[in-house]
């Protein structure tokens, strides 16, 4: 039995290392740049691990025939697919894939053209990697597969916690931006009551004589707002929220171009472009650097 799962664990590695292969591939061809994909932060997408098991476990039979496996390959993984959407998307109140815009898709979780891929997928699973590493496995004493089962194991749940961490520190910067945000329209808005009533005791100052103690109330109202000096440090704050972001939650950002928040969406994708601005300032300075060297070499010379 611990030899079963064992090998087991190891084909769901393989598998889901494999995917992100795939998916990195795929994603960067298609977006012109390269994408590091996957939830966790090392070279794995788990969905495709289960998949593949799920797959060889329910079609593995059938590896004489290329149609059934095919057909019933791309609907086993678009429920697959569909129902991690789901649970991820409650659990952690994110989008993390969206198929709004392809043809033939279901609720934006799932998409035709992604399921005709993933049958495809499948049948070079059944007919050709599969029967490969499982004669790979074999060769391989049952000794040295528990103790990598154990380390990896291990390093994939340290990996899990750290990654859903995360997702919980990106959850909170992106309220307190949200929230940050809105403080600052409020002091506007303060600002812009303020001016109105301060033009109004101008007006009313100069037609009547008696509203003294009207005009003495609103001075001491402005005074005690201070909102220039509020609205100054909250837009430091802001703005540090947007720079400072760690690199575990930029990743998970960038390895989901179109991840969106189902509570602050506006702040996310502000957020995004803070961290594009701040890479493509980062790697101008990477070329200014290059240049400089160059010239320094040469006046050597």
């Amino acid at each position: 039995m611990v030899d079963k799962l064992s090998v087991l664990f190891m084909y769901w590695i393989i598998y889901s290392l494999l995917g992100w292969i795939v998916e990195t591939i795929y994603c960067s061809v298609l977006d012109g740049y390269f994408v590091e994909r996957g939830f966790l932060n090392g070279p794995l997408c788990p969905i495709y691990g289960f998949g593949a098991l799920f797959v060889l476990l329910l079609l593995n039979q059938y590896s004489d025939n290329v149609v059934i496996v095919f057909i019933f390959g791309m609907i086993y993984t678009t429920i697959i697919e569909y129902i991690t959407s789901f649970i991820m998307e409650k659990l952690f109140k994110m989008r993390w894939w969206d198929y709004s815009d392809y043809k033939f898709n279901i609720r934006g979780r799932v998409c035709l053209r992604n399921s005709f891929l993933f049958g495809f997928l499948c049948v070079v699973l059944i007919e050709i990697i599969h029967p490969f590493t499982e004669n790979i496995m074999t060769r391989i004493p049952m000794t040295i597969v528990h103790l990598l089962s154990i380390c990896i194991l291990i390093s994939i749940l340290v990996d899990l916690f750290i990654s859903i961490n995360s997702i919980v520190n990106l959850n909170r910067k992106l309220e307190e931006i949200h929230y940050v945000k809105e403080e600052i329209w409020i002091k506007l808005y303060e600002e812009g009551i303020v001016r109105k009533l301060e033009n109004l005791r101008i007006i009313t100052d100069s037609k009547l004589n008696n509203l003294k103690e009207l005009k003495e109330n609103l001075t001491e109202f402005k005074e005690n707002i201070s909102i220039d000096k509020v609205e100054i440090s909250l837009r430091k704050k802001y703005k540090s929220l947007l720079m400072e972001t760690k690199y575990a939650e930029r990743r998970l950002i960038c390895a989901f171009p179109k991840l969106k928040s189902q509570r602050y969406n506006e702040a996310l994708h502000e957020l995004r472009k803070a961290i594009k601005d701040i890479e493509n300032e980062d790697y101008f300075k990477k070329i200014l650097k290059f240049i400089k060297k160059v010239f320094k070499r040469s006046n050597n010379f």
